[in-house]
C-alpha cells in the first residue's frame, strides 16, 4: 500500500451501514443527497473523489454524475441512502489505486497473511437503531 493514499474514497462510507440510522437526529436522511446535489455544482472534483466514485463502484458504473446516479437508483428501485449502505468491497479500484480506511487495511494484511485461514470475512448486520 505504499504510495497510495490514505482511504478518502470510502472514508465517508465506513459508517454509513443502513439506509436510515447513520445520520444525528438533528440531520434528516433525505437532506444528504441535496447537498451533496449543491457541492457537486460548487467542487465538483472534491465531491467526485469522496463520493461519486464510491458510489459508482456500488452501482458497478463508471464516471457517472450525481444526478446520472440518483437516476440509475431509480431505475433500480434503490435510494441513494440503498446505494450508500451497500458494502465495500475489498477488490474495487479507485482512479488513484486501492482505497483502505484503518480498519480495512489491517484486515486486508491480516488477510494477506493468512490468519483467518479459510473463513469468510463479511460485513456485520448490526443495525444500531436502539442507539438513538
Amino acid at each position: 500500500m505504499e504510495g497510495y493514499p490514505y482511504g478518502y474514497h470510502n472514508f465517508l462510507f465506513s459508517w454509513v451501514d443502513t439506509p436510515d440510522a447513520n445520520f444525528p437526529r438533528v440531520v434528516a436522511p433525505d437532506l444528504f443527497p441535496i447537498v451533496i446535489d449543491m457541492l457537486d455544482h460548487l467542487m465538483h472534483d472534491t465531491i467526485n473523489s469522496f463520493f461519486l466514485e464510491a458510489m459508482n463502484m456500488r452501482l458497478e458504473t463508471s464516471g457517472l454524475s450525481y444526478r446520472e446516479i440518483v437516476t440509475e437508483t431509480v431505475h433500480r428501485n434503490m435510494t441513494i441512502q440503498d446505494v450508500m449502505a451497500m458494502p465495500e468491497m475489498d477488490d474495487w479500484i479507485y482512479s488513484d489505486g486501492p482505497s483502505f480506511v484503518c480498519s480495512c487495511f489491517v484486515i486486508g494484511i491480516y488477510k494477506a497473511a493468512g490468519l483467518f485461514g479459510n473463513m469468510e470475512i463479511q460485513a456485520n448486520e448490526f443495525t444500531p437503531k436502539d442507539v438513538y
